[in-house]
């Protein structure tokens, strides 16, 4: 029997909605981004994995903004932003940077145990297929070392910092069955016992007149690289 686990999360069934969860943060990417653009006098910049070019359509003053993902429902949500994006559809197994471009790589790395997110405490394997699925940020930058980028090196990521009290849980955006990869790859009954979980945790809580905090303290780390000059 094939791990839906380790499959591909559907980023189609998902993209409808994927904007909701930017309401929450996180906070940092957009000036990440602008900071390596001003550093390189980036005139043209590929977002790879765009999704619904939502980071994309925020930066400022580059004349050519190209946003590729594999998932046609993302591009198509991309589209209606407007702004000049450039949209492709296609992988990132090879691409070439200009000499002095740069390589940023901005996301979850669950191997540094940094984070304190209730989806991993009441959704039974998310966080084990998080190290299956994310690489770390040491194994980044020996990749990109090994690629022939220089300068390689670990930058203050973006973060998201909440606390959900009691009921206010079901008012994050990524909770519900394709809000969130981590969800959307869980079969619907291992998904409807985690949201189980989470009902039973408020309710034991509420009996001794408390409400139980779910944290979603996540850092999203940078890994930065650039192309030789000539």
């Amino acid at each position: 029997m094939t791990n839906n686990r380790h499959q591909r999360a559907d980023y189609d069934s998902c993209s409808a909605d994927y904007d909701k969860r930017y309401a929450a943060g996180p906070t940092g990417v957009t000036e990440i981004l602008q900071t390596l653009a001003a550093r390189t006098g980036a005139r043209t910049i590929l977002e790879a994995a765009c999704g619904t070019g939502h980071w994309l359509a925020q930066l400022q003053g580059c004349p050519q903004k190209f946003g590729l993902d594999l998932s046609q429902g993302m591009l198509r949500q991309a589209g209606q932003k407007g702004g000049g994006l450039n949209l492709v559809r296609g992988d990132a197994a090879r691409m070439l940077l200009r000499p002095g471009g740069a390589l940023a790589v901005i996301g979850m790395d669950p191997h540094r145990n940094r984070d304190r997110w209730y989806v991993y405490d009441y959704f039974t394997g998310t966080h084990e297929t998080g190290l299956v699925r994310y690489p770390s940020t040491e194994n980044l930058v020996r990749v990109m070392r090994e690629e022939g980028l220089e300068g390689c090196t670990l930058m203050q990521g973006a973060t998201l910092h909440y606390d959900f009290r009691g009921d206010e849980v079901f008012a994050d955006p990524i909770l519900h069955k394709n809000g969130v990869s981590q969800l959307a790859l869980l079969p619907l009954d291992e998904f409807s016992e985690g949201m189980k979980r989470i009902r039973q945790a408020i309710a034991a809580a509420g009996k001794k007149g408390e409400r139980i905090v779910f944290p979603a303290h996540i850092t999203l780390p940078a890994v930065v690289g650039f192309a030789p000059r000539l």
